[in-house]
């Protein structure tokens, strides 16, 4: 079997696994089972970066006593190699009763969904690192507390892929999925050859929706982004509530930094993705964004793009940002506004 089918397979099959076991020695064993004694969990701020299975389950651990009944339902998988490693990725969401208080943020009693997206380097057939993006701001949103402006496309739950087939468990098309990678990595080019004739400046509304990168997207793209960002639809949608007002935010970006630009790119039949943890670093010195005024501070900002090709063209593009870790570096603390709206007297 191919070593990509094989993969997936098992990094679909324990993930449900993990997910289902909601006690301490359930999940000490099965994390025994799919890492490496030396994996490293590297999730969305607060959390950031865990090493070592005592770490990752008390992570698990945290999860699944905050959200007893959780569910983990996947969107897509697809695997494949870049620099000599193994990689799998995934889009779903976990859907649980939030039950008891996670990271401060209070308890509902009501159902939740968590969207998250997830990176897995394979070795020996054992994961030696996750990356893992769960959108704990929607979470907030989701608990009746908002710390930003409101956002300027729409907020909710993620579509699946319109492709009824994104569960690829026993398929890897590398050879499509090349090409469905080089579709993205030429859009990508286009945007970046744009950036150095510009030397900095930001195009005008019109410029950017006549930009060699309407070569590149279906005309009836969806682009699902960050809590904050919300989802868009067509390039019109894309560059109103996204494209634009963040380009103008961030001023003199740079790909990547101490850790480079993107840790993975790979492609399988007609889904693709890339990674950087970072991908790039600015410096916040434009205009306004998520009702935040410049601070000229320098961040970096971690992400994934998950993307599906149609038609010669990319239709879908789910896209998990680490706001909160943006917001952080940018000394705004969520966390300490969130706990003024619930717990006004607690000081």
């Amino acid at each position: 079997m191919n070593i990509h089918i094989q993969n997936k397979q098992f990094v679909f099959n324990s993930m449900k696994t993990l997910a289902k076991v909601k006690n301490e020695a359930g999940i000490k064993e099965i994390l025994a089972k799919i890492y490496t004694k030396n994996a490293q969990l590297r999730c969305s701020h607060p959390i950031n970066e865990l090493e070592g299975l005592d770490a990752i389950k008390e992570f698990w651990l945290d999860l699944v006593n905050s959200f007893p009944n959780l569910e983990r339902r996947d969107y897509l998988i697809l695997a494949g190699s870049y620099e000599d490693k193994n990689f799998v990725g995934n889009v779903g969401v976990f859907c649980a009763t939030f039950e008891h208080d996670w990271l401060s943020i209070p308890a509902t009693k009501k159902a939740i969904t968590l969207r998250f997206c997830e990176t897995h380097e394979i070795q020996s057939g054992q994961i030696v690192q996750t990356t893992l993006m769960i959108d704990i701001l929607d979470l907030m949103r989701q608990a009746g507390f908002w710390p930003l402006a409101p956002s300027l496309a729409t907020e909710g739950l993620w579509l699946a892929p319109i492709d009824p087939n994104g569960l690829m468990l026993n398929t890897n098309d590398i050879e499509e999925g090349q090409k469905s990678l080089a579709l993205v990595k030429a859009m990508h080019q286009s945007l970046f050859d744009q950036d150095k004739k510009d030397l900095g400046k930001v195009p005008s509304r019109e410029d950017l929706l006549n930009l060699r990168q309407k070569d590149y997207w279906h005309p009836q793209m969806m682009w699902y982004g960050p809590s904050a960002v919300g989802t868009t639809r067509a390039l019109t949608g894309f560059v109103d509530y996204h494209q634009r007002p963040f380009r103008l935010f961030c001023n003199n970006r740079t790909k990547g930094g101490d850790e480079g630009f993107h840790y993975l790119q790979i492609g399988d039949g007609a889904y693709s993705l890339t990674a950087g943890w970072p991908s790039f670093t600015s410096t916040h010195s434009g205009s306004a964004w998520l009702g935040l005024a410049p601070t000229n501070k320098r961040f970096s900002v971690r992400v994934m793009d998950f993307y599906y090709n149609d038609e010669g063209l990319i239709r879908e593009n789910w896209v998990p940002i680490d706001i909160l870790h943006i917001l952080d570096q940018l000394d705004f603390d969520v966390f300490a506004r969130m706990q003024g709206f619930f717990k006004p007297n607690s000081n």
